[in-house]
């Protein structure tokens, strides 16, 4: 199921997938979702980035810092 997912530069998988592959209903129903709202969202490629960045660093989550 992740053979198609993309990796970081240090080819892992993020910690989304990892997770979600363990449910794998909810992960077959969550990729066309995710890839919706980055591909056809309304917010631009910049303020989305940067809203992810944001709650990243308000909540204190290294995996987006």
């Amino acid at each position: 199921m992740l053979a198609l997912i993309p990796r970081d530069a240090d080819g892992r998988l993020t910690n989304v997938f990892t997770t979600l592959v363990r449910h794998p209903d909810l992960f077959r129903h969550f990729l066309p979702f995710g890839s919706h709202l980055l591909r056809d969202g309304r917010l631009p490629s910049r303020t989305r980035e940067l809203l992810i960045l944001r709650t990243a660093y308000n909540t204190r989550a290294a995996y987006e810092c």
